[in-house]
């Protein structure tokens, strides 16, 4: 009951971020809840993961799943979806109503509240019990805001142009905990410099590993830089990074090891290996655990475009994920086509399998095609069957880079990423890609680098605060 309060009074302030201001929150501390001050009370904040409409700081994304080319909702499933799910389905211009709660928007700056109040106390604040380390503590708060703001300047602005950076709009970069402030946005540079401060003062703070993977970790903090500067473009930094996160996680685990219940998924993976959404962060690959908000994963249907990209026989992600309507005995599930299994149970923040193709991809752009091929296989021969897997021996740089690329798309599947993956790759004409998707509304078409790939500010927050300018 204590952390439940704990939560309660953040949260009064939290919701103040998107709403109306609450000045005088921090004078009078609302009845019947406690302010967290100690150093235990703060890790407790951060360790609170499965608080999806509370504390939200195992927030992910919801509103880049369906936009992209991996997902399909049929016309016929199109009313049972969130609303939002559905418009972002379509890329409308604004996925929420005027007055609407974005979850991405708030959930995000949710989180970097949370992670403020700690970062500008934390310094001074008493140890409590001594559960909790001050400075895994302070770092912990550091890469959950430094993740969030990635994600934020990643959907509501411009992809990263280092050209154009310093002055493309962001978002707005808030580093106190005072539900007062009203700022104006930050630039994508100012946005992405802070990520990177954030994220490199947390190294050598943490532990290279977690007990629970909910928390961050040094490996975590690599793999975002890692990201961070994949985004930029800058890949002999982002290559660095990866491959010091590389040897701090491990191998990925063995899909190999993984016992089947005949052949359906949906019946259960041996030792609860895919579980409940609250389960998500047990799972052996994952390094930093993040959750999504999206409907359930029944709703959705697996595109062409990306079942032609498996292995049917060989591919184990295929055989555990992916369920032909065949296997299904009961109307509720999907009579559709192909179905993903479970989406709730994917990992929206950071799991090996993206380290190690982050670090091949990056290895092959700069030129190290050993080093590429090293970290591909090293991630295959987990995923394919054993009796059927050879490795890639691809020796042409552009042929490995498409062969990377194509499986860090069936990697990451249903994870959200496969958007900021399609924002990047438009700007190379061989990775340029147009999308379609066939709604009740007709065929909707995205072109690469249409300015929809940039998400609008929701009206709510512009009413909020003036200061913050719509994008185009």
């Amino acid at each position: 009951m204590k952390m439940k309060k704990y939560i309660k009074a953040l949260l009064v302030s939290g919701a103040c971020l998107t709403l109306t201001a609450c000045n005088d929150f921090l004078d009078e501390t609302p009845k019947g809840t406690i302010i967290p001050e100690t150093v235990d009370d703060f890790g407790m904040i951060l360790d609170d993961a499965t608080g999806a409409w509370g504390n939200q700081i195992a927030y992910g994304t919801s509103n880049t799943l369906t936009m992209d080319d991996d997902v399909v909702i049929a016309p016929e499933r199109e009313s049972e979806v969130y609303k939002q799910e559905f418009k972002a389905y379509c890329w409308d211009e604004q996925l929420y109503e005027p007055t609407g709660d974005d979850y991405d928007y708030s959930g995000f700056y949710k989180v970097i509240y949370f992670c403020n109040h700690i970062l500008n106390n934390i310094d001074e604040a008493p140890d409590g019990d001594g559960k909790y380390r001050r400075n895994e503590v302070k770092a912990n708060a550091l890469v959950n805001r430094a993740f969030a703001y990635l994600m934020l300047v990643n959907i509501y602005a411009k992809p990263y142009d280092a050209a154009t950076a310093a002055t493309d709009p962001g978002v707005a970069l808030i580093l106190d905990a005072d539900p007062s402030l009203r700022l104006p946005r930050a630039t994508v540079q100012e946005v992405y410099s802070q990520v990177i401060a954030d994220a490199t003062a947390a190294l050598g703070l943490l532990p290279d590993m977690p007990r629970y993977s909910f928390r961050a970790s040094d490996a975590a903090a690599n793999a975002l830089l890692a990201r961070t500067y994949l985004y930029m473009g800058d890949y002999e930094k982002s290559y660095g990074y990866a491959e010091k996160a590389a040897g701090k996680v491990g191998e990925p685990f063995d899909f190999n090891n993984l016992e089947l219940y005949g052949n359906n998924p949906d019946n259960g993976v041996d030792g609860g290996w895919i579980t409940s959404s609250y389960d998500g962060y047990a799972c052996p690959d994952v390094v930093f655990y993040k959750r999504t908000t999206c409907s359930a994963s029944y709703y959705y249907t697996v595109s062409d475009d990306l079942l032609n990209l498996f292995d049917k026989d060989a591919d184990l992600r295929y055989r555990i994920f992916i369920t032909p309507y065949e296997w299904y005995d009961d109307d509720y599930l999907d009579e559709f086509g192909m179905r993903i299994g479970g989406v709730w149970d994917f990992n929206f923040g950071f799991g090996k399998g993206e380290i190690y193709l982050t670090a091949a991809e990056t290895a092959a752009r700069n030129g190290n095609l050993e080093a590429a091929r090293k970290y591909l296989n090293a991630l295959r021969v987990k995923r394919m069957d054993a009796e059927k897997y050879e490795d890639v021996t691809e020796t042409d740089r552009d042929a490995l880079l498409k062969t990377i690329l194509e499986e860090r798309r069936r990697e990451l599947m249903f994870t959200g990423l496969r958007w900021f993956d399609l924002r990047r790759l438009n700007k190379e004409p061989q990775f340029a890609k147009t999308i379609t998707h066939t709604t009740s509304r007709g065929v909707l078409t995205l072109e690469p680098n249409s300015p929809r790939y940039t998400l609008q500010i929701p009206q709510s927050v512009i009413d909020a605060n003036p200061l913050i300018k719509q994008n185009d």
